[in-house]
Parts: structure tokens; C-alpha cells; sequence
């Protein structure tokens, strides 16, 4: 091959628009002021910074050709980047410098992918304008391993379209930037009766190529169909005896036993859960209790579900301190003492956590919260409390489904009162039950309203009720809750002993946006464009209740007993 009147091993392999000649020559062997980029044979071309991996290099002539306004003066483009290596979501500066200084135009930042359902395509990052020769774009690059950038450069009057050299940043996972939030191994329809509930808690990431592997040496590796996942959302996979409602993302024959551990496309281990006796990579910290997943026992549903705090899920590298055991009945499952509440597995296209969009608040802000309407409670073996609040669509979206999904309770053999610094002397026992009755209307300011009494969804019942978990759905008006508007709902909790205590939740929902006829979970595409992030709510109440027979007081985070 013929390069500046000099003869390069290799051959032509193409000829394409805006380029005389496209070649393969050795390693190294490089011509002056050409751009090298790297290719596996039979793969598309990946920009590599720094060299060639592969055996053969790919060149490609520079761009010569006069720019649309007429210049061809030569003018270099220089591209630095803020940090050679981020974790994934960390914005990079990217700064392309012209030589000479006095060009003008813009300059267009552009990636080519090395990973994911993308791997081998150039993605557009953004245009900057220059600006005393420099252009300067912020953004975070969105793929695993090396991504390699190029400026290109306008051209103008005066100077002709240039490229730079490809740069690499290398883009990294990191522990906890997706985790197992809720999982089981086996079931009451058997070994295979299994699914695993990723959750991001990071920036909307691509989870194609991350692999979900067990200690008994099952391995499942997510396709490259797999959605990109906004922050808070999560990816259902399952057993094919899977037997829950929630129709999964994947399906495997198996998921192993013996402990999990998700691992992203760059080989770093995001998470790993286990119990007792799981091989060491295949849990965190203190491991879960030993537990029998080929003999669960009675025929609950139940799951290991990571308690939340403050709408986060918890991730202190303790899977004892992260993690509770949840089922129907709260009886022993496995060998191990569990509490009440749901396993509620949630795939990519279910109600999602949108606390920052769909506020809570008491039915009635004028009355102090232990006060009705916003608190009643009832003497009885058991007790019977009921706490009234509003949720409020506060997003430009429809919500065509809204689900109550609780986080944290203060019940029998349940888990510690999360984000406090001393756990009380004596919690309450609270069950999550049906109401009497569907509605029920009160007094506020004066004028009678409605209020949803919820009930607890499948698979748990009304009795014994439902916990930690556990989903009530909310019923919504025709048409869905339009934004601004409001709907009135009622929890209803058996007491089976008095003390302080709490109950969080998560509200979540499907939207339809406008105009797209359909509904579709919060972060996609066409969902609540205008949510941001918010605080979300970590609790609807929390108190005392009265060990004896007096009047419950519930004064927020702590209470008195009158």
C-alpha cells in the first residue's frame, strides 16, 4: 500500500465517503500525521488510546478534504480529558485545543464504544463552541472499559475539518452500583422456584453483559437486549419455576444455590450475598444465617429482602445487617425465623420508587399528626391503628398505577428501626391487615372527604396481613391520577403489642407521558421527564403506642402516651 510516496505492508480493505483509503499495515508501522485505530479481526474498529492490542492496525488517512465554508489551511486538534480512569456516572471534562488558536467553529465530541449492546458503534456525546481556540464538553461516558474519544473539529473560512487523536478513559463499575434488593433460591414450588431483583442505585446504566453467578456454579449473563436501567429501578431474573406474579426480564432453567454475585461487563463485583457455608466471593461481610434452600419447609412465599433506609437501600457490606427474612405466615422457613411481610419482585417495566414525584403528606396539615384524622387508634387484643395520609402527583405525568411498597415496620422478630442511633426498649408489633371496609369519608377543614382504605396485595393476605415488603395498590381515578391531583389513603395495622413504633414506604408507579399512549415505568424514556432526585420519604409515621389502654399519641419520631 502506497502511503506519501511510501510503501506500507498491507492492503486496502476499503474505500468509503470522505476517505481515499482505509488500509491494514503491522503493528507500529504507522505513516506521519496518519491516525491509527485498532481492530480484532472480524469486529468492528475500536479507537484505542496509545497503541495497538491486536496484531494488525487500521489506518486512517487524516481529514484533508476543504470544510463547508471553504477553508484548508491545516489546523491540529488537540483532546485532553480530566481523568484517565472514573467510576461509572463521574462526569469527564472534555477539552479539544486548535492550532492554531484563531479557528473558529465548533467542535463535536465523539465516543466509540468498547462494551455493552453498543460495543464497536460511535455514540455523539455533544457540540461545543470554541471559544479563544479551546472547546470544552462535561459528560459522563456511558460504557464500561475504555472508551475512546475523538474531538472533530467544524472547520471554517479559513481551516479545513480535523480530527484528533482518540484519547482513552477508562470507565469503571464500582461495589454497590447495582445490588441484589431482594432474592430467594428455592420455593414452596420447588429448587427452581427462584428469582434475584437487581436494583441500581447509580446513574442509568446498561446491565448487558453484567453476570449474575451462584457458589454452586450457575452462571447467568444479562443479554444485550436488556433496557438501560434508570437510577431506582430495578431487573427481575428467575427460575423457570419461578411462581410469583411479576413477569421477569430473564428467565435461566437455574440460578444456582450457595450464595450470589453479580459481577459488571469490566470483572468488577458490584455485590455478593450468601448465607453461612457459601464459598468466599459469594458473600459480604457477615453472612446471611445457614439456610436450607432444598427443603424451604412450609409452602410460604417468602424472600431475603434488603431493608431500606430513607428510600435507599441499605449497603453496609453486612448482609446479616442488610438483609431480612420475609414471608406469609412468619413462621420458619428454611431453618430460619422469619417475619412477616411479602416477597414483591419488580422487572424493569413494573411500579418503580418515585417518592420524589409523588409526595406524602397528612390528610390534614392543620392537625397535629397524632391527632385524627390523621391518627386513629383503638383498644383491643389486638389494637387496631389506622394512619391517613394524601399522595400528591407532583409530576407533569399521569400516573396510570400506584402501589404503596413497605420498607421498613416495627413487628414481631423484625428488623431494627432503621437510621437511629439507639434502637428503642420496647418496639411495638404492628401486622399490615384488610380494613373493614373499601372507603371511608372524614372531616377535614370542615367538608367531608373520601379516603381509600388500602388493602394488603398478593401474595400476602388480610390475615395474618402483610409487613415488610408487602404492596397495597391504590385505587386511582378513571384515567389515572392527573398531575396536581390527590388521592386520600388509610393503613390499617393490627397491634399486638404496644411500644414505639414506625413504618416506611416507597410510593410506586407506572406514568403515561404526555402524548405517548401508553404506560411506561418512571426513568424510561417517555416517563416523568421532569422528577429529578429528590429526598424521598422515609417515613409515614412513627410513635409510641400504649402498652396499656390509653389514647395513642403520635407525636413524629417519638411520642407520648397521655
Amino acid at each position: 500500500m502506497l502511503i506519501g510516496g511510501r510503501r506500507w505492508g498491507g492492503k486496502v480493505v476499503s474505500r468509503t465517503g470522505g476517505h481515499p483509503w482505509l488500509g491494514v499495515v503491522a503493528r507500529g508501522a504507522v505513516p506521519p500525521g496518519v491516525l491509527r485505530q485498532c481492530a480484532a479481526a472480524g469486529s468492528a474498529l475500536a479507537l484505542m488510546a496509545g497503541g495497538c492490542a491486536a496484531t494488525q492496525a487500521v489506518l486512517a488517512p487524516p481529514v484533508s478534504a476543504a470544510s463547508s465554508q471553504g477553508g484548508t489551511a491545516a489546523a491540529t486538534v488537540t483532546l485532553t480529558a480530566s481523568a484517565a480512569s472514573v467510576s461509572f456516572g463521574t462526569p469527564v471534562t472534555l477539552t479539544a485545543t486548535m492550532t492554531p488558536a484563531d479557528a473558529s467553529g465548533s467542535v463535536t465530541f465523539t465516543d466509540l464504544l468498547s462494551t455493552g449492546p453498543q460495543s464497536g458503534q460511535a455514540v455523539t456525546l455533544g457540540t461545543a463552541a470554541l471559544s479563544g481556540g479551546t472547546a470544552a464538553l462535561t459528560a459522563s461516558l456511558p460504557a464500561f472499559g475504555t472508551n475512546a474519544v475523538t474531538a472533530t473539529y467544524s472547520g471554517d473560512a479559513t481551516y479545513a475539518p480535523g480530527t484528533s487523536t482518540p484519547v482513552g478513559v477508562q470507565v469503571n463499575a464500582y461495589s454497590g452500583e447495582v445490588v441484589i434488593s431482594q432474592f430467594r433460591l428455592s420455593g414452596p414450588d420447588g429448587a427452581n422456584d427462584q428469582y434475584v431483583e437487581l436494583y441500581n442505585t447509580g446513574a442509568a446504566v446498561s446491565l448487558a453483559g453484567f453476570t449474575l453467578a451462584a457458589g454452586s456454579g450457575a452462571s447467568v449473563t444479562v443479554p444485550d437486549s436488556a433496557p438501560v436501567l434508570p437510577a431506582d429501578q430495578t431487573y427481575l431474573i428467575a427460575g423457570d419455576g419461578y411462581s410469583l406474579s411479576a413477569s421477569p426480564d430473564q428467565s435461566a432453567a437455574n440460578l444456582g444455590s450457595d450464595g450470589l454475585r453479580v459481577t459488571a461487563p469490566d470483572g468488577t463485583v458490584v455485590d455478593a450475598v450468601g448465607p453461612a457455608g457459601a464459598p468466599a466471593g459469594f458473600f459480604s461481610g457477615t453472612p446471611l444465617p445457614a439456610f436450607d434452600e432444598t427443603s424451604p419447609g412450609p409452602a410460604d412465599q417468602y424472600a431475603w429482602v434488603r431493608i431500606e433506609v430513607a428510600g435507599v437501600p441499605h449497603d453496609s457490606g453486612s448482609n446479616a445487617a442488610d438483609f431480612t427474612l420475609v414471608s406469609t405466615t412468619g413462621g420458619v422457613v428454611g431453618g430460619v425465623k422469619s417475619a412477616l411481610g411479602s416477597p414483591s419482585p419488580r422487572a424493569s417495566v413494573s411500579p418503580s420508587q418515585t417518592n420524589g414525584a409523588v409526595q406524602s403528606v397528612l390528610l390534614d396539615p392543620a392537625t397535629p399528626a397524632p391527632d385524627a384524622p390523621n391518627l386513629f387508634y383503638t383498644k383491643g387484643s389486638p389494637g387496631l391503628l389506622t394512619v391517613e395520609r394524601t399522595i400528591t402527583n407532583t409530576s407533569t405525568d399521569d400516573l396510570t398505577t400506584a402501589e404503596i411498597h413497605i420498607t421498613s415496620l416495627s413487628e414481631a422478630n423484625g428488623a431494627p428501626e432503621p437510621g437511629v442511633a439507639s434502637q428503642p426498649a420496647q418496639p411495638a408489633a404492628l401486622r399490615i391487615i384488610d380494613p373493614a371496609a373499601a372507603t371511608s369519608t372524614v372531616t377535614v377543614g370542615g367538608n367531608p372527604v373520601t379516603v381509600q382504605n388500602l388493602s394488603v396485595d398478593a401474595p400476602a393476605g388480610g390475615s395474618p396481613g402483610g409487613g415488610v415488603g408487602s404492596t397495597l395498590s391504590v385505587p386511582l381515578p378513571a384515567g389515572g391520577l392527573v398531575p396536581g391531583a390527590s388521592v386520600n389513603i388509610a393503613f390499617t395495622f393490627a397491634v399486638d403489642n404496644g411500644g414505639r413504633y414506625w413504618f416506611g414506604y416507597d410510593v410506586d408507579v407506572l406514568t403515561e407521558a404526555a402524548g405517548a399512549g401508553a404506560s411506561v415505568a418512571h426513568g424510561s424514556a417517555a416517563a416523568l421527564p421532569a422528577l429529578g432526585v429528590s429526598p424521598p420519604q422515609a417515613y409515614s409515621a412513627s410513635g409510641s403506642l400504649p402498652a396499656t389502654s390509653r389514647a395513642l399519641r403520635n407525636a413524629g419520631a417519638s411520642g407520648v402516651v397521655p
